[in-house]
């Protein structure tokens, strides 16, 4: 069953119903930047020469499957579907390519003009992740270990989105205003919460090319997965690869298989129905989040469950979109 737009609103006054001292219920962290536009001065050309890919946490088999099954996945296909609706935009001649074998995308076609570079510091440095507009023309999509780390709990700063990005050039800059993770994102130990790798950022301004469709419960079989990875083309091009279902709701986690991009396209999107051509389509049903050694071809993100759907509606009420 497929519900509007307008139901995940309804999901997110639940959040608050069972909250007790005993056994508190994760909570959208919310951070709210004020209106300094300071970041634009801190990236200079040099600085982002210099800024790393951000590498995808990678884990052993025995540590993933110490990692406790979300409650919200016992019951997986009783769960209802949720979806916001892609842009509509112009259409434009698509391209086939094959499954496991990245290629550089045309930033200037739909959907790629919705993804780009994310710059920001990190306490260590630094670093460049993957990002793209989805569900709303202000509202960024990207993996949690790109906002905030998870040990100390401590923001990243200096964010700025490069759209369109291609090697050192782009269409627009966008600076974030805030920014929203899940409360149990952060552990307080080295251990993550993989099903939690996710979070979004609004920007002062809209895309100017639309956004992605959001769609939970990940109903495809196959899909394609963006990013900015540092073993293809250094990282200075968008990378789109043709993938598939590997493994889904394990530790609240999805096994994209055919996708072997690596740091740097942490947070890319994950396309269900591609479509360049008209206006349907286009759905992020997932994201590039982590790497296991033992899957050298395959990308694991969280598994995109009514609670995304709750946190992206809490980053945009935060700042009023």
């Amino acid at each position: 069953m497929l519900i509007s737009a307008l139901t995940p609103a309804i999901a997110f006054s639940e959040l608050n119903d069972s909250n007790t001292e005993n056994n508190p219920q994760p909570k959208p962290d919310i951070r709210v930047l004020s209106e300094s536009r300071s970041a634009d001065n801190y990236w200079t050309a040099e600085r982002l020469r210099a800024a790393k890919p951000m590498p995808e946490p990678e884990v052993s088999d025995e540590e993933r499957e110490q990692t406790p099954s979300p409650d919200s996945l016992a019951n997986p296909e009783n769960e209802t579907t949720f979806i916001l609706e892609p842009s509509r935009s112009e259409p434009e001649e698509s391209a086939a390519w094959a499954q496991g074998q990245p290629e550089e995308a045309n930033v200037n076609q739909r959907p790629f003009w919705n993804a780009g570079k994310l710059f920001f510091s990190a306490p260590d440095g630094d670093f460049n992740c993957t990002a793209q507009f989805v569900g709303h023309k202000r509202v960024l999509m990207t993996a949690a270990h790109c906002i905030r780390d998870h040990k100390t709990g401590a923001w990243y700063k200096n964010f700025v989105f490069y759209q369109r990005y291609k090697n050192n050039s782009w269409d627009k800059s966008f600076q974030t205003r805030c920014m929203a993770v899940w409360s149990d994102w952060v552990t307080g130990t080295d251990k993550q919460n993989w099903s939690k790798d996710y979070g979004f950022l609004t920007t002062h301004f809209d895309s100017g090319a639309g956004w992605l469709g959001l769609m939970s419960g990940i109903p495809h079989t196959q899909w394609t997965a963006i990013g900015y990875p540092s073993n293809y083309m250094e990282g200075s091009y968008m990378q789109k690869v043709n993938g598939r279902l590997g493994e889904k709701q394990f530790n609240g986690e999805v096994r994209m298989d055919g996708n072997p991009m690596k740091k740097g396209s942490s947070g890319g999107a994950w396309i269900a129905e591609l479509n360049t051509d008209n206006a349907s389509g286009n759905y992020a049903v997932g994201i590039n989040a982590k790497i296991l050694s033992n899957y050298p071809d395959s990308t694991f993100g969280p598994y995109f469950d009514a609670k995304v759907f709750d946190l992206h509606k809490a980053a945009k009420d935060a700042c009023y979109l």
